[in-house]
């Protein structure tokens, strides 16, 4: 296959004209140069024919050239073996056949390793020019059928055209270089030098001693063209390191000037992004506000961390007194917790179900409102900050509540709902519009209470709906017995009932799809055995009961 370049070198117009004159010139005298064989040849020799057709000659390609090297090379073997045996028969020494048939073979393959790296050069010029490219081909072609036929070997000649094949610089080289005017004149000295050269070497090769006295041919012609060649080639291998070297520094500036692009295309990204995050911070806050004025929710309402802190506080208040006049009462603890097989299956658990657990503080004093159970509302609301989804509402934040600061269990889900809300900032949209369709329903403002809360855990179950499939949503309501049903005390057992049933309609197996939902619910030892009877039948539907959970002393 014919090497090729991946881009052209020159282009022949008028202002290259002066670049391509001296090839040429080479080229218009090629015919008379060819056919006048006494200006290379003598009269008995065989070169004549290769001579004889020059518009065949001069049309060939490197391939062409590459198969005469080849053809050659095997019937000089052939004519040397034969030689050779001939001498043997005839009782003759051999030797002398045998190395002039080896200095025949070397020959050959030095011109076709000065034909691989010159190809170079010629089929960059060849790709403008076909007919200059086929001139450079057949100069070597008539060097190569007259090399085979010399009359003297010479070692000197051979060794300027090894060392030459060595000179020339790749092809691959020259592919990946934009050449400048510098490059491109030089590259045409030595194309134009190197035909001097191949025609040179034929008429040295192909003329007797005595012709070449006559012709005043001497060494000095020969070296001055090699000289000439030596220079241009050094020339051409120092242009093109500069070139490759002014590249690399174009190539570097590039990537430096990429660099400071991305650099700042990144600071430009990272700004942009803050400023997207502040503004989709500012939208989701806003959101939330006006879905709190909505619900009728303070912002102390909604700081469940906050909350936890107050809630824990005012136990640890308590109870420290406790610890004061009989330091053996026991303090819940999440060894304690998780020591309770109960309490400990319905946190393992992944499947939906409610937890009512009830018990009493060891003092029995009349006055005392918190129940220790509510440390354990504190602990599992902490275990799963930042895992699942936890709900959690303190129905007692005080150490001493009146009816009048009791919440209603319309509340409590209330501040359920916006707590999901704010868990699903992406979907805050979407939800506003259906809590407000929710709200606006007659069901959610209904007198009947058992109405009223269906329509409230309807819409905590699709607002629930609209997170990923498969999350786990823990509620953790705290003493909910201490949550009201009306003006009148009374009304606040039916109201607990209520809530109950409410809630278990969250677990419970209805035929619908439903999400998971875990549900822990903590109070006075009284309230939770009354539920506990009441509820009786929803323990096949998911409801867990551990009642009597009383504050002990601790083990000595």
């Amino acid at each position: 296959m014919e090497a090729t370049t991946n881009q052209n070198w020159f282009e022949k117009n008028e202002s290259t004209a002066t670049l391509w004159s001296p090839i040429e010139e080479l080229y218009n005298d090629r015919k008379e140069w060819t056919l006048k064989p006494d200006s290379y040849l003598d009269d008995d020799t065989s070169i004549t024919k290769v001579a004889k057709d020059p518009a065949g000659l001069y049309s060939c390609s490197r391939s062409e050239v590459e198969q005469a090297i080849e053809q050659l090379t095997a019937q000089k073997n052939l004519e040397s073996t034969m030689k050779a045996h001939g001498d043997w028969r005839a009782g003759q020494q051999s030797g002398r056949t045998r190395k002039i048939g080896a200095a025949t073979q070397n020959l050959l393959c030095t011109i076709g390793n000065f034909l691989q790296t010159f190809s170079g050069i010629a089929e960059i010029v060849k790709s403008v020019d076909q007919q200059i490219g086929g001139l450079a081909y057949g100069t070597i072609m008539l060097l190569v059928s007259v090399a085979v036929n010399k009359q003297k070997h010479d070692d000197w000649r051979e060794a300027v055209l090894k060392e030459l094949s060595y000179a020339f610089p790749r092809l691959s080289t020259l592919q990946n270089v934009r050449p400048g005017k510098t490059l491109q004149l030089l590259i045409m000295d030595v194309f134009r030098l190197s035909i001097v050269f191949c025609r040179e070497t034929v008429q040295y090769f192909a003329g007797s001693s005595l012709r070449r006295l006559l012709k005043s041919l001497s060494e000095k012609d020969l070296e001055k063209t090699t000289s000439d060649l030596r220079i241009k080639l050094s020339e051409i291998h120092k242009e093109c390191e500069i070139t490759m070297l002014q590249l690399l520094f174009k190539q570097q500036e590039r990537i430096e000037e990429l660099g400071k692009c991305i650099r700042k295309l990144d600071r430009t990204g990272r700004n942009t992004n803050d400023i997207v995050n502040g503004l989709e911070a500012r939208a989701k806050d806003k959101s939330l506000l006006r879905l709190m004025e909505r619900l009728q929710l303070e912002t102390e309402d909604v700081d469940l961390e906050a909350i936890a802190n107050q809630v824990e506080g005012i136990l640890d208040v308590q109870f420290a007194d406790q610890r004061h006049n009989h330091k053996a009462v026991c303090r819940m603890s999440s060894s304690i917790l998780k020591q309770e097989p109960v309490f400990n299956t319905w946190y393992q658990q992944t499947k939906s179900g409610v937890l009512l657990i009830g018990g009493n503080n060891y003092f029995d004093h009349s006055d005392v409102e918190l129940n220790w159970l509510s440390w354990a509302s504190v602990w599992a609301a902490r275990s799963l900050d930042g895992g699942g989804c936890p709900l959690v509402f303190f129905c007692q934040t005080t150490y001493n509540m009146n009816r009048r600061a009791r919440c209603t269990f319309h509340q409590i889900v209330d501040s359920l709902i916006y707590q999901l809300a704010a868990m699903h900032p992406d979907g805050l949209q979407a939800q506003q519009k259906t809590i407000s369709k929710a709200r606006k329903s007659t069901a959610w403002n209904n007198v009947n209470r058992t109405v009223a809360f269906e329509a409230r855990t309807r819409l905590l179950i699709e607002l629930m709906a609209s997170f990923v499939r498969g999350t786990i949503f823990t509620i953790i309501i705290d003493r909910l017995d201490r949550s009201c049903g009306g003006e009148d005390p009374n009304e606040d057992i039916d109201a607990l009932q209520d809530s109950m049933s409410a809630i278990l309609d969250l677990v419970r197996d209805d035929g619908t799809p439903k999400p998971l939902v875990k549900v822990l619910l903590a109070m006075d030892d009284v309230a939770a055995r009354k539920l506990a009877k009441n509820f009786d039948w929803a323990k096949t539907s998911g409801l867990a009961i551990k009642v009597g959970w009383n504050q002990d002393l601790e083990d000595s």
